[in-house]
């Protein structure tokens, strides 16, 4: 959700570092095996040189993190609630995958909002203001926003 911004370049940038890691993970292990296989020392001794790298990389990714973490978290709230605000705004349609991973976490988390329920009382996209996403109800329907009781939506 966050990373689809582009306003949000160290989360972004994080992302995409991992992203990396995980295809560098992939293509090592492949020559892992290969070289286990097939008893090539040259090939085992690269594999164990990306295993190496992708470890270093991996802390300092954490350090990273760790270091700023004030501002991953500043960053991840303040595009979660951007993303609460524009949800279902019909001038909007590219960000209808950002709404689906939305409703994706709220319905398997069981919660709704990043606190709860009330936070979609800023949305201005909804037809009246008793309405919350189906994804904050155990409803099944496949559309934004359902008119239900406040007591039947997720609760953290």
């Amino acid at each position: 959700v966050t990373v689809s911004s582009g306003k949000n370049q160290l989360v972004e940038f994080i992302s995409y570092i991992l992203l990396g890691i995980g295809y560098v993970i992939t293509f090592t292990s492949a020559m892992g095996l290969l070289g286990s296989v097939v008893e090539v020392k040259c090939l085992l001794v690269t594999y164990m040189s990306f295993q190496i790298l992708v470890f270093f990389t991996h802390m300092a990714i954490l350090l990273l993190i760790f270091v700023k973490k004030e501002e991953v978290h500043n960053q991840w709230n303040n595009r979660t609630d951007e993303v609460i605000s524009e949800y279902g705004n019909r001038s909007l349609a590219k960000q209808k995958p950002v709404w689906n991973i939305l409703d994706a976490m709220q319905h398997n988390m069981e919660c709704c909002g990043r606190y709860n329920v009330t936070q979609w009382e800023r949305n201005k996209n909804k037809e009246n203001s008793a309405q919350i996403p189906c994804s904050c109800t155990k409803s099944s329907l496949k559309k934004w926003f359902c008119d239900v009781p406040r007591g039947s939506t997720y609760s953290m």
